[in-house]
């Protein structure tokens, strides 16, 4: 969810891919075809200040895998 990329990166990217869907989905590829590297790390720590109930909490993680995982399963047809 928290992810930082080298502004210069998306220069040549269509707008459409940075306007819809996740990025995860759009954008990732065509950076990685660019010869782009995506790095990941578990190093960085972060704290989460929101507060809400653990119901909402797992509504929006449910709504959200869903809508992710629908995403992927387009992208794949």
């Amino acid at each position: 969810m928290n992810v930082v990329y080298d502004r210069c990166s998306f220069q040549h990217l269509d707008r459409s891919l940075l306007t819809g869907g996740f990025w995860e989905t759009t954008v990732h590829s065509v950076l990685l075809k660019a010869g782009k590297t995506l790095f990941s790390t578990n190093s960085i720590k972060l704290l989460h200040c929101k507060k809400f109930r653990f119901g909402l909490f797992a509504r929006q993680r449910f709504i959200y895998s869903r809508y992710y995982a629908g995403c992927v399963s387009a992208a794949a047809s």
